[in-house]
């Protein structure tokens, strides 16, 4: 799936006045969140957990940390930075992933192995939740960008007459 995400690079971009006031705090979110992302998957590995323990609890410290960042300010730029309808699940999104994570991180403290595996389950379904509401959110902006070409001359009729259809 293709997902337009020049808004990012290019200054001319109609979003890039949306995100400047908090780019710093969106880079080393995207950052820390793409962090976890990728190492997420290892720590399911029953080989990996098994044949190198060592590496296995020095990636979940790494990924407790790039939660421990990215969480918080997934839900600081959805307070203050996103629109009213979206600003709800982003909030949702990183408290209950940094929730998740901690109860993880506790368990696995206390040696209970096998609750913790299934916080560490919750905790990347939330981070994968959440990767997902951005994919959507960019794939709206390129429609919204895509109908108006599509529809031609009739697509001031198009918006006044449905103007729930696209929510941005």
């Amino acid at each position: 799936m293709w997902v337009d995400e020049r808004f990012l690079f290019v200054p001319t971009d109609p979003e890039w006045r949306h995100i400047a006031p908090v780019q710093g705090k969106l880079l080393i979110h995207g950052l820390t969140g793409a962090t976890a992302l990728l190492i997420g998957p290892f720590q399911f590995s029953d080989r990996l957990r098994t044949a190198r323990p060592k590496l296995h609890r020095w990636l979940g410290r790494i990924y407790v940390g790039a939660v421990a960042v990215s969480a918080p300010l997934a839900a600081w730029i959805g307070f203050h930075f996103e629109r009213p309808i979206t600003a709800p699940e982003q909030i949702a999104q990183g408290s209950f992933w940094f929730l998740c994570t901690l109860m993880a991180l506790l368990c696995a403290l206390r040696r209970q192995f096998l609750v913790h595996k299934v916080w560490m389950m919750r905790s990347y379904s939330w981070r994968l939740r959440h990767k997902k509401h951005h994919t959507v959110i960019s794939l709206s902006k390129t429609l919204e960008r895509v109908i108006p070409l599509m529809l031609g001359r009739g697509r001031d009729r198009y918006f006044n007459r449905y103007p729930q259809t696209v929510p941005f």
